[in-house]
């Protein structure tokens, strides 16, 4: 008898479609409407439109759940005018009367008024005046963060010494805090009008505080507008005003009785001259025109040095722009005129020119080329003139430099002597100066603060502020917020977005493979069908791989019109056109891992093969997790491993199927603790002989290939290996792993079927271009 891994058949050689262009192995990347961006985008809209919803309905539900739990807040709103600056109205620095504001000018003023109206000495007020700290949401309340940072001890302690606002930091800062949030200070555009709108649980409250925020900045301006503390500090001014004018003229006459200058030495010292100045004291006069020398002259050094230092510098663009004519630059006027800087720009522009034909010859002769040496050399030879001439023009400024300070240096000598001679007169002089100027000084300060105070008083009368209520707050009727509409258009756009962006990152991150047409071409396993979602309540115990005695579990048997029927034929087609080189006697039906349902697949294909009049034998060789017996209902043990281990004998251990006399069972037996070494042990080979020679076709249910090496033992015993992978949960990764490992072990594997498929999902329609539903088959 051959034993089932000796070539009883020709070597099995698997199906293989054409291949329309060549791809590796182990490329599974293909996805339906990938290169046709709006195809591809409506795929994944209806693909994932249940996400989509999810979000909308999210993001509606907390809005709703939002509003449900939000405390109701009303919002009062109060007008105040800012009126135009009045031409009536003086200025306290200004003899004369203002002009009318501009534009500018207005929106300064109503940018003031707002900054003032959300001062903290303000809302401090306020609160203070309705006694907001007592009650909500000022009270206070202990937080986490406050326990955790200590906050909440430092404001217990501070409220309960009683500490005024001012002297509480704490507590102060975390009602104003309150109150800044709940506040709300804007211009209407285009207006004069700031409104001040202020939030409360309490719509009566909300506008009691609003209006108090206006009738305490009316109160604050009339008090700053109104000039009393002017007046009062401008009259106290004026007293001692008065004392100093009377003390500065008694001294005033006292030196000119006791020096004798009188009215000369002032009109000979003062600076600002003046027509009627007709007296000179030479010495004086001297000393006046040595000091205008010696500045001139200083300043010509400061030019030049500054001009010496910067061609120093060497560098010719500094040195070239010495020869403008702005009068700002005081080494200007010094450098204009220099031959020298003529040449230097002229010999720079040719430099300039010589560079560029010199780097055009670069890029159209070569290295050597002659014409390129002779610009070369021209290049240097301007180079080295403008050096040369560089350093003329140095030497040229270090000497009008050293000129310039020794010049300085003469009339300083000049200026030093002659202040020696003036210094006796001018000490009396200056003094004289001095006094004459307090005295003056400080009649003209009484007169102009005098005046300011008369300017006060009719300004006060005029008017004291330009704020005015075009509007009081009363309170609302509805509550600002929460407001459901806007809500839940908030909430139905971010659960929008985060619903198509949970598609998108869904889809982009999806690496299962949810239909069969998406591997073909991708390696050398032949996609052999979809085996859709089996949805009966018989049909779904035989794919979760419960069954029970007297429930059939199969649809070619149960509903043999249906769809999940004919897929399974269509399978056993597949499997014997792959097979057609010779003929199939074992196949093995493995998966990658577990849970892709192998063995509903290894059942249901038995039944096919057996209904097609095949003598088939199932072999539940996954001793470590048989399902095989459930979907017979009958026990796991005596089987398999019982035989192997030699306590049974086969003859009384196979189960008949009740519904198809050619199909029988070899359950997988006791629990064993090596079932690998079973499956390799020679009696294994030896019953594997006997049951290929008895039957027309033996299937066995497999461990999955991926997880233990049952199914690579088995695979190398068996005529053929099926590979059941699940949609919508195998990975293209575990693929890739499939295809090497059956590469690799040498499996004559006959192909690969996508179990569990939704047919009326949206990859599928892309494929097959239908939707999987069986009324033609069911007519």
């Amino acid at each position: 008898m051959l034993r089932p891994n000796e070539p009883m058949n020709p070597a099995l050689t698997p199906y293989v479609p054409a291949q329309p262009e060549s791809r590796r192995a182990d490329d599974f990347s293909f996805r339906f409407g990938e290169g046709e961006s709006l195809k591809g985008v409506w795929r994944v809209l209806r693909k994932r439109k249940s996400t989509i919803a999810l979000g909308c309905f999210s993001g509606m539900a907390l809005a709703i759940i939002a509003c449900a739990l939000m405390t109701r807040q009303y919002a009062a709103t109060a007008t105040i005018e800012v009126q135009k600056t009045d031409a009536s109205q003086t200025s306290l620095l200004n003899s004369v009367a203002t002009q009318p504001g501009t534009s500018d000018d207005l929106k300064t003023d109503i940018t003031t008024h707002m900054t003032v109206l959300q001062s903290p000495a303000l809302l401090l007020s306020v609160v203070r005046d309705l006694n907001l700290q007592s009650e909500s949401p000022f009270s206070f309340k202990p937080t986490l963060l406050g326990a955790l940072n200590g906050s909440n001890a430092r404001i217990q302690d501070e409220i309960r010494r009683g500490l005024p606002l001012e002297d509480a930091p704490f507590n102060r800062d975390r009602i104003l805090k309150i109150f800044e949030k709940k506040l709300d200070v804007q211009n209407i555009p285009d207006t004069r009008l700031i409104t001040i709108r202020y939030l409360n649980p309490n719509p009566k409250r909300a506008a009691d505080i609003a209006n108090a925020i206006v009738q305490e900045y009316v109160a604050y301006e009339s008090r700053s507008q109104a000039t009393s503390d002017a007046q009062k500090w401008l009259a106290n001014q004026l007293a001692d005003l008065k004392t100093n004018v009377d003390t500065s003229q008694n001294n005033l006459a006292a030196f000119e009785q006791k020096t004798g200058l009188n009215g000369m030495a002032i009109g000979a010292i003062n600076s600002n001259g003046g027509a009627g100045n007709t007296t000179h004291i030479p010495v004086l006069d001297g000393l006046d025109v040595l000091n205008q020398q010696l500045t001139a002259a200083e300043t010509e050094r400061i030019a030049k040095e500054a001009v010496y230092r910067l061609t120093k510098t060497q560098n010719p663009d500094v040195v070239a722009s010495l020869g403008t004519t702005d009068p700002s630059y005081p080494a200007s006027e010094i450098a204009v005129g220099d031959a020298g800087l003529d040449l230097l720009r002229s010999l720079r522009q040719q430099q300039a020119a010589q560079r560029i034909a010199y780097a055009d010859m670069q890029t159209k002769y070569g290295a050597h080329n002659q014409r390129l040496l002779e610009s070369k050399s021209q290049l240097d030879s301007l180079d080295a003139q403008i050096a040369e001439e560089m350093a003329r023009i140095n030497e040229r400024a270090h000497q009008d430099y050293l000129l310039a300070s020794e010049k300085e240096a003469g009339i300083r000598k000049i200026f030093e002597r002659q202040k020696q001679e003036a210094g006796t007169l001018n000490v009396s002089a200056v003094k004289m100066q001095s006094l004459s100027q307090e005295a003056s000084s400080s009649r003209q300060l009484y007169d102009s603060l005098y005046g300011r105070l008369k300017e006060l008083n009719i300004q006060s009368a005029l008017r004291a502020t330009n704020i005015t209520v075009a509007n009081a707050a009363l309170p609302p009727a509805k509550p600002k917020r929460p407001n459901p509409p806007l809500y839940l258009a908030i909430g139905l756009a971010a659960g929008l977005f985060t619903g198509l962006s949970s598609a998108f990152v869904r889809e982009h991150l999806d690496d299962t493979v949810t239909v069969a047409l998406q591997l073909e071409g991708g390696g050398r396993l032949p996609m052999l069908g979809n085996i859709p979602s089996l949805q009966s309540r018989g049909q779904l115990a035989a794919n979760s791989g419960l069954g029970s005695a007297g429930e059939e579990s199969s649809p070619l048997i149960t509903d043999p019109k249906s769809a999940g029927a004919e897929s399974f034929r269509a399978l056993r087609t597949g499997i014997m056109v792959a097979a057609r080189s010779g003929r199939l006697r074992s196949l093995i039906v493995t998966s990658p891992l577990f849970g892709e349902g192998k063995s509903t697949v290894a059942y249901n294909l038995a039944v096919a093969f057996a209904l097609a009049g095949k003598r088939v034998l199932l072999l539940d060789a996954d001793m470590r997790k048989p399902h095989l017996h459930d979907l017979f209902g009958c026990p796991s043990a005596p089987g398999l491993s019982d035989i192997l281990t030699g306590k049974e004998k086969t003859a009384g251990i196979l189960r008949q199927h009740q519904s198809v006399p050619s199909l029988f069972l070899l359950p997988a037996g006791s629990e064993t603790s090596s079932p690998a070494e079973l499956l390799t042990s020679n009696q294994f080979d030896d019953l594997l002989g006997t049951l290929t020679h008895d039957y027309d076709l033996v299937i066995a249910d497999s461990p999955p290939i991926l997880m233990v090496t049952d199914a690579l033992v088995l695979s190398e015993k068996f005529g053929a290996t099926l590979a059941v992978i699940r949609a919508g949960k195998t990975t293209r990764t575990v693929l890739k792993s499939l295809s090497s490992v059956l590469e690799l072990s040498g499996s004559r594997a006959v192909g690969v079927v996508l179990n569990g498929v939704n047919t009326k999902s949206i990859d599928y329609f892309e494929a097959y271009g239908h939707d999987g539903r069986g009324e033609y088959l069911n007519a």
